[in-house]
């Protein structure tokens, strides 16, 4: 397995602080998303998305809960269900699977997943030297989406390994052209199909490129748009559409962002209001 630990890590790799410069949008997960909310949505995943057998989404939907499982949750009992062997088992046949299908897209996905859900369990892959060749070799013919999604996830499984495929400057701003074309292509000419999607590659370029993110030029419009589908999702019980704009969301309103051994770390404070301190008049001395 890669090794967590095997190359000294500079911390301000690791620690991203978003520009002054960036048009600052709040979502606030600990007001947003309630312990009811997560009480309903664990039987949901286990009625729908376990029984399909679709592993990555399971991961991922999990881990995205536990980013916002209150920190007082414990006491009153976590409403995310432990990853037991049998499940594991059938998380490792898919990582295999995807292996054998040389889909390193699937593979470092699922890997992500995996972490961010249950670090123990990650810990114990060794992961596939195949793949690491796979993902070199097929990232330049990569869409750009899904570069991003796989560069900012690398960060989150290895924070200590640079990304295997090295970007020149030339490569870094042909793709930033590609990335912009796709973000603000025409309404019916845009591979991005849905608002869902233009959101989460929006947070996937904040991910990967977080010092170029305010280039890309979100607006106040969008993100509201964006957070009233969220709303809409929860009141049509549609859980995981909820999870999956609440995660990307958040990712656009955080101040920090963390790649630690223990996963993907979101900071997120409210924007600051100026206010003008009156500073009372000194008074007038008079000499006699």
């Amino acid at each position: 397995m890669e090794s967590l630990d095997s190359t000294q890590v500079n911390i301000k790799d690791l620690v991203t602080e978003m520009p002054d410069k960036e048009t600052r949008f709040y979502f606030d997960p600990e007001k947003e998303i309630t312990m009811d909310d997560c009480v309903e949505i664990e039987p949901y995943l286990q009625d729908t998305i376990e029984p399909a057998e679709r592993w990555s989404e399971f991961c991922e939907c999990r881990g995205i809960l536990k980013m916002f499982i209150p920190d007082d949750s414990s006491s009153r009992g976590s409403p995310i269900h432990a990853m037991d062997d049998f499940i594991w088992n059938k998380i490792e046949g898919e990582l295999e699977n995807f292996e054998r299908l040389a889909s390193a897209i699937h593979y470092f996905t699922l890997l992500y997943a995996i972490k961010q859900y249950d670090v123990e369990r990650f810990k114990t892959i060794v992961v596939s030297p195949t793949m690491r060749l796979q993902l070199r070799n097929n990232f330049p013919i990569t869409p750009v989406d899904k570069q991003l999604a796989l560069q900012w996830q690398w960060r989150v499984l290895f924070p200590s390994t640079p990304f295997p495929v090295p970007q020149t400057p030339q490569d870094e701003q042909l793709r930033w052209g590609k990335v912009l074309q796709k973000f603000h292509a025409p309404p019916g000419a845009s591979p991005l199909s849905s608002d869902g999607e233009l959101l989460e590659f929006a947070s996937a370029v904040k991910l990967a490129c977080p010092e170029r993110f305010h280039e890309l030029g979100t607006t106040k419009e969008q993100f509201q748009s964006w957070h009233q589908q969220f709303i809409e999702a929860r009141q049509c019980g549609k859980w995981e559409t909820f999870l999956h704009y609440a995660f990307p969301l958040t990712v656009l309103s955080a101040q920090t962002i963390e790649f630690t051994n223990h996963g993907l770390r979101l900071v997120n404070k409210p924007p600051q209001t100026t206010i003008k301190e009156c500073t009372p008049p000194i008074p007038e001395v008079r000499h006699f």
